[in-house]
């Protein structure tokens, strides 16, 4: 579901590890419930679309049935009534701000750092993130996720964009630059120094080789699942 630039690549590396593709929705006009009738059983849709048809897109999976990977960002406020209607329907779904297996390594780095500078109060964390001019949510949904981890392990009372005006609140710092993939940062900066992590996108290709991962993971589960399902991580890895 979804035939842009992500789509693609999808396709692309679905076919080279050996899958057939049953169907590509590109027409946004179409309702899903029609398309998923088109063509005959599916092992799992993957769905890159935009943030105004993806709670859609996935709820028509659940009622025909399908598996669905989703790595659309900006709809996570409903997910969950998706996770309500995977539950309803016994159906099974993956939803992920993004899909690289460095971005996921990174998760854990963060998780694993912030639990020890969290000792060290002289610290204060901020996060930078940049992605390319045609994307739509701001900040970016790998950066929300990094506040939500450093806001869980912190105690912060939440988050604030392309500001620092609140001291209890984290700082996330947003840009949209021509041609950048995908970059995010991590700093906990004190009075005498800083530190530092930082995951850098090359290509769309790591996002598409995680969804392409993650799909073959949930074929034939029922259930909601993460990456760290698919990755093979334990609840206590970032210990």
């Amino acid at each position: 579901m979804g035939y842009g630039r992500m789509g693609r690549m999808v396709e692309h590396v679905a076919l080279q590890r050996g899958h057939s593709i049953v169907g590509i929705k590109s027409d946004r006009s179409e309702p899903p419930d029609v398309w998923l009738q088109k063509f005959g059983p599916a092992d799992v849709v993957i769905e890159f679309t935009s943030p105004d048809s993806a709670f859609d897109n996935i709820a028509a999976c659940f009622r025909a049935g399908i598996p669905v990977v989703s790595g659309t960002t900006g709809w996570q406020k409903r997910l969950s009534e998706a996770e309500a209607l995977c539950r309803a329907h016994q159906g099974a779904m993956i939803a992920s701000s993004n899909f690289s297996l460095g971005v996921h390594l990174f998760f854990e780095l963060n998780r694993w750092l912030a639990r020890r500078m969290i000792k060290f109060p002289e610290y204060r964390p901020v996060i930078l993130e940049s992605h390319h001019t045609g994307k739509k949510d701001m900040p970016s949904g790998t950066a929300v996720q990094l506040a939500q981890d450093l806001i869980q392990i912190s105690g912060q009372k939440g988050w604030q964009l392309n500001s620092a005006e609140q001291e209890d609140l984290l700082s996330v710092f947003s840009s949209r630059v021509p041609g950048e993939v995908g970059r995010h940062q991590v700093i906990w900066t004190s009075q005498v120094d800083r530190l530092e992590i930082r995951h850098h996108a090359f290509s769309r290709e790591g996002f598409a080789l995680g969804a392409v991962m993650a799909a073959e993971f949930l074929a034939g589960r029922q259930g909601m699942y993460s990456m760290r399902d698919v990755l093979g991580f334990t609840e206590d890895s970032s210990e």
